[in-house]
């Protein structure tokens, strides 16, 4: 599923009749940018966040890619950052049933953090772990992977409209199954223009007067599928 642009906030303000795109069932989502918040002499035409999330047996895999607004680089080293918000940083939400969801953050500095709620900002895990997280860097792009584990999700929404999320395996409904996971998702991309005033970019509008990443409730929900496997006939030599 492709997002026709990351909204500045300020836009969304004067168009509240924005209306987020619809999911479509496939083993991988994908949340793409439009164009640039600078001009095309600036910055490619293509110069957007990408956000791709994807289920293995392991987990949800995260890939990420955003456009490098050479902002003040975070005094702290490289790695886990409290307040990385404040920098210029790509954030994802992934909201789950019972109120819970996810809040991870990424800098271009290879900064990261990952944050666990029960409840809007009732923080109940600031130390959630990334396996596998690793950073790359071009010369007008930064970006990423990183993997979540199961049990580091917040559990499955049950249903999506009329749909019930089944475990294919056992028959058996309910949230525990790895075969297919619903979650609320959106995504934030935030940075400093040329003229040192904070831009909020989202891949789906949120009401309000002024920037709230934490609404969950609002977030469009999401069936992420593991790829069917491959059955390959094996060649027998007589």
């Amino acid at each position: 599923m492709q997002i026709d642009h990351f909204e500045t906030w300020e836009d969304y303000l004067h168009n509240s009749q924005a209306s987020s795109a619809q999911s479509k069932k496939r083993s991988t989502k994908e949340f793409a940018g439009g164009s640039s918040p600078y001009s095309p002499q600036q910055y490619s035409l293509k110069a957007q966040p990408q956000l791709t999330l994807s289920l293995n047996d392991l987990g949800l895999k995260i890939d990420f890619k955003a456009p490098f607004m050479s902002n003040k680089r975070p005094p702290e080293p490289s790695g886990r950052l409290w307040g990385l918000w404040e920098y210029e940083v790509l954030e994802v939400f992934l909201a789950g049933a019972h109120d819970e969801y996810l809040e991870l953050e990424f800098g271009p500095y290879e900064h990261h953090l990952a944050l666990y709620f029960r409840g809007e900002r009732h923080l109940i895990n600031e130390m959630l772990e990334l396996n596998s997280l690793s950073f790359w860097h071009e010369e007008i792009f930064w970006g990423g992977s990183c993997l979540l584990a199961y049990h580091n999700l917040p559990p499955s929404f049950t249903d999506l409209g009329q749909e019930t999320t089944v475990d294919h395996i056992s028959g058996q409904e309910g949230s525990d199954s790895k075969d297919r996971v619903i979650l609320g998702i959106n995504a934030f991309w935030c940075f400093q223009d040329r003229l040192e005033k904070r831009k909020y970019c989202c891949a789906f509008p949120l009401p309000g007067a002024s920037p709230d990443f934490h609404q969950p409730q609002q977030f469009p929900k999401y069936t992420l599928a593991k790829p069917k496997p491959t059955l390959h006939k094996q060649k027998y030599e007589s």
